[in-house]
């Protein structure tokens, strides 16, 4: 309580209030997403703790900054844990819970003094900044919130971390000279590349040795469509012609990145043959998965990598006949080519790819995007057509449903121009945290919210339709799931509504969003058999499980793409 009404007198701080304890983290990582400065989320002790769980593991593992203040209870009557499931009423194992998804827990005692105090929450709140960022969590009983303490101790100055040197300068050079040495080049960029704040310095390297680039979906907005370099988003459920180069490419610089199966797929074996994969990750504990002596991890944050190569004047590469490759490339295996390759499409329906691609075409470029976590995010990272300076947020890692809408308004509290904010998710991540609307709707946000309808959970069908013959259970309307009308529920909520019947709809909503200056619902009737396509699908050969290589996608090319194809690459399809 006394932590509450700090926060009310307190001019410096500006306060947002969500629902839901969940949407206040979620919120908080998305703000953190787009400013590279944590936000600070204050629940009670509890429930208020247990509830900011989803949100502040997503920052963990996604590498967000984030400052979790929890109350607890005093310390005085506070539960033997090893002894005692509870003491006091609403006492729960905080330090258990949080521990695991935070990079610091501190538990302020009354025993400690001012300076002690500071000096605690002064080291969580740069550890949560500094090496891989994220979240970090400060515990204060309530005997400690009601403690009097020498103001004079907040002067005192914070110190930054030692920084950590990791003594790989030589493997960082040799890295450099590899990728220029190497007849088909291509540079990786990870989520790791904003978070560490070296988007210039690394689009200026691309630049200047002209190596094509492609992204993981983390990163999905550093594309750029008007840029001859820039070659789509990798992934299993990703863009074909950036999996193809992925694939083609002899030295890979992975910047910022995990190199993890949403990036390489599970054929990671077949990927990385003939081909040397460089890594550059300032967490040690990444490297941990890779034992093949193709790929070399080093351990390094970007700003030291940028510093250290540029000591250093490298030749020029030679490597024109591969930028003519990966020109043919993607001239050849086009988003329209794509489209018309979709076999999951009713005739009565619009497909979610082509829905994402005209939204893209009609935002401007400044505009801040926010997606689901289901066929809504793979979408656009097949379809959207990301130009310079636009922002596309993601939960990249644990996915949770319910991430969208607290997301939306964390993102809304860093931009000023809120007409130019969209999100676009599925009906059923829309449920979990539909409580936020109403925040959104009484903050006057007039933020665009395209909604895909497709009955329910079309990543639950989709796996139950695989393995199990359609026997669905709890993913649709037939199922046993209910899901409200979208009209009556934007409107409830004081949101303006609009559906779309036909693609040339979404020009005018969004003219008419902007007019209005409205927050706005958009419904999309999709298709609730629509998969996630181009996409890759393990198959039996043989009696046995095979993992296809991560170009080699459903739908299969048409006989007469796969030879234009094949004649690019015939190695590949030996």
């Amino acid at each position: 309580m006394y932590i509450t009404d700090a926060l009310r007198r307190c001019d410096g701080i500006r306060s947002t209030f969500t629902h839901h304890e969940q949407g206040a983290a979620i919120a908080a990582e998305a703000y953190a997403k787009l400013t590279n400065l944590p936000a600070l989320v204050f629940a009670t002790a509890g429930p208020g703790t247990t509830n900011t769980i989803t949100g502040v593991a997503d920052a963990y593992l996604d590498s967000i900054p984030m400052v979790v203040l929890i109350g607890d209870v005093r310390s005085t009557i506070a539960a033997d844990f090893e002894r005692q499931r509870y003491n006091a009423p609403q006492e729960v194992n905080q330090a258990a819970l949080m521990k695991p998804i935070v990079k610091r827990y501190l538990y302020l005692t009354p025993e400690m003094d001012a300076s002690a105090l500071i000096a605690g929450v002064d080291a969580a709140v740069q550890a949560a900044v500094t090496g891989r960022k994220g979240p970090v969590c400060i515990s204060v009983p309530l005997d400690v919130q009601g403690m009097r303490c020498d103001s004079t101790a907040l002067a005192t100055p914070i110190l930054p971390l030692p920084k950590k040197d990791t003594h790989s300068q030589d493997a960082m050079l040799a890295a450099m000279q590899a990728l220029l040495q190497a007849k088909r080049p291509l540079i990786l960029l990870g989520a790791g590349v904003r978070i560490s704040g070296m988007v210039d310095p690394v689009i200026d390297l691309i630049q200047q040795h002209a190596i094509p680039y492609c992204v993981t979906i983390g990163a999905v907005d550093l594309q750029d469509q008007s840029n001859p370099l820039s070659c789509g988003c990798v992934g299993p459920t990703s863009q074909r012609a950036a999996n193809l180069l992925f694939h083609e490419a002899d030295c890979v610089l992975a910047l910022g990145t995990s190199f993890d199966q949403s990036v390489t797929g599970f054929n990671i074996a077949d990927l990385i043959k003939n081909k040397n994969v460089y890594l550059i990750n300032v967490d040690p504990g990444e490297n941990l998965r890779f034992h093949d002596a193709s790929i070399h991890p080093i351990e390094a944050d970007l700003d030291d990598f940028f510093q250290v190569i540029g000591t250093q004047t490298f030749p020029a590469g030679n490597h024109g006949d591969w930028l003519q490759q990966v020109t043919k490339v993607k001239a050849t295996l086009t988003l329209e080519t794509e489209a018309h390759m979709r076999t999951t499409v009713g005739k009565d329906y619009l497909s979610a790819y082509d829905i994402s691609a005209e939204i893209s075409r009609n935002l401007p470029a400044d505009a801040t995007v926010v997606l689901g976590i289901s066929l809504d995010a793979h979408s656009v990272f097949n379809s959207f057509q990301v130009t310079k300076g636009q922002r596309v947020l993601v939960s990249r890692n644990l996915g949770p449903m319910g991430w969208d809408v607290p997301a939306l308004l964390g993102a809304a509290l860093t931009i000023e121009r809120h007409d130019s904010l969209v999100l676009i998710t599925g009906d059923g991540s829309l449920m979990l945290n539909i409580q936020e609307l109403a925040v959104i709707a009484g903050m006057e946000i007039p933020a665009c919210i395209f909604v895909f309808n497709n009955d329910g959970y079309v990543s639950i069908r989709t796996t139950q339709s695989n393995f199990f013959g359609q026997q669905f259970f709890g993913c649709n309307t037939s199922s046993g799931l209910k899901i409200p009308a979208i009209a009556p529920l934007a409107r409830g909520f004081g949101f303006e509504y609009s559906k779309v019947t036909a693609l040339t709809d979404i020009q005018g909503i969004l003219s008419e969003h902007k007019r209005a200056g409205k927050p706005r619902i958009v419904e999309c009737s999709i298709d609730p058999g629509q998969l996630r396509e181009p996409r890759l699908v393990t198959r039996v050969v043989d009696g046995k499980f095979k993992t296809p290589v991560l170009h080699d996608m459903t739908p299969a090319l048409p006989p007469a793409l796969e030879e234009v194809v094949v004649g690019m690459f015939p190695h590949t399809f030996d």
